[in-house]
């Protein structure tokens, strides 16, 4: 798999209800996997929510949390957001 990365998250959002057994393993291992994993995809999840419910300030509720949260990513995501606007 080149992109494993990208594969998990697929995975994460495919909605519990959908996954196999051995997707519902692997997915497990990878809300284990580190600390910072669970709240970063719950802010995922809950932005997708905004997103599909064009709850615009939702949306910009989680872009604040993404800004003050400390992973690059999120951030880097934010301002490229803010900066498109």
């Amino acid at each position: 798999m080149k992109r494993p990365g990208v594969a998990c998250v697929c995975l994460l959002l495919k909605g519990r209800a959908k996954w196999t057994e051995g997707e519902r393993q692997v997915s497990q291992a990878v809300l284990n996997a580190g600390q910072v994993i669970e709240p970063g995809f719950g802010w995922v999840k809950s932005s997708r929510q905004a997103i599909k419910g064009r709850a615009e300030t939702k949306l910009e509720a989680r872009m604040d949390e993404a800004a003050k949260s400390r992973l690059p990513d999120f951030e880097n995501f934010v301002t490229m957001l803010r900066r498109d606007k």
